[in-house]
């Protein structure tokens, strides 16, 4: 299934970084090498999972040939890799949002990714970044959604916490992988994203069978664990009429 890998143009292209909530920086702007990844998508919407590439034609989610560049990524993060099918492009993630620092098990990641420019609240469930808010301070201007987001209206946002949700399926990790780490946000003195090594972490991306099952809420597909289809709209289970919010997605109730 793996198709050949393809080296595009290495000229230099702008890319936008996450931002700082309330830190009042605005978009930070770099210049980063984009490197063409054509994937074999199978319908829509298709998103990098982990180390997968997992398309929803339907509800059931598919998984196909996670293309990269054809050399080693610069740095430990790896390819954050945006678009779908002949419009995917890859860069280096350390190019396009903080780099990370390790102190034995605890890596932190300054400067982390976040939606656009607004003010957002972000959490981790299972290795996905979920993110709700999205209002910008006063002459605070947009660049638009950072490639790479899903973003909808969230149900029922008269709470102050903000009136979208955004999600990030693929978001950084220290070694370019989800698993074996457990991520939380600070806001402490800007925006982190902060990473420790756990062993006995599970989330998206794990191998799984008969005795090993997902986290709740994931499916198991072709032997690793995904999420259902993205269809971002929540922050709460009271945000949903089935009251489940799973990976910022209203889902199904009970079992």
């Amino acid at each position: 299934m793996w198709r050949s890998l393809f080296l595009g143009a290495s000229g230099l292209a702008l890319a936008f970084a996450g931002c700082q909530s309330g830190a009042g920086s605005g978009a930070r702007v770099e210049r980063a090498a984009q490197w063409s990844a054509p994937a074999d998508d199978v319908g829509e919407p298709c998103a990098d999972v982990s180390d997968l590439r997992v398309c929803w034609p339907s509800e059931t989610p598919v998984l196909v040939a996670r293309t990269v560049p054809p050399f080693p990524a610069p740095t430990a993060p790896g390819f954050r890799c945006t678009g779908s099918g002949a419009a995917r492009t890859c860069a280096s993630r350390d190019a396009l949002a903080g780099g990370f620092v390790c102190d034995h098990a605890t890596c932190a990641q300054r400067d982390a990714r976040q939606p656009d420019e607004g003010e957002w609240t972000c959490s981790d469930e299972a290795g996905i970044a979920v993110c709700v808010g999205g209002e910008r301070g006063a002459g605070v201007s947009s660049a638009g959604t950072e490639p790479g987001w899903m973003c909808g209206d969230r149900h029922g946002a008269a709470d102050g916490l903000g009136g979208r949700v955004c999600v990030d399926l693929s978001p950084d990790f220290p070694d370019g992988r989800a698993a074996g780490f457990r991520c939380r946000w600070s806001y402490d003195h800007g925006v982190a994203r902060l990473c420790a090594r756990d062993d006995k972490a599970h989330g998206a991306g794990d191998a799984c069978d008969a005795g090993r099952p997902c986290v709740l809420g994931m499916t198991c597909a072709a032997g690793r664990c995904v999420p259902p289809r993205p269809r971002p709209s929540c922050a709460l289970d009271a945000d949903c009429r089935s009251g489940v919010c799973l990976f910022g997605s209203c889902g199904k109730a009970g079992p």
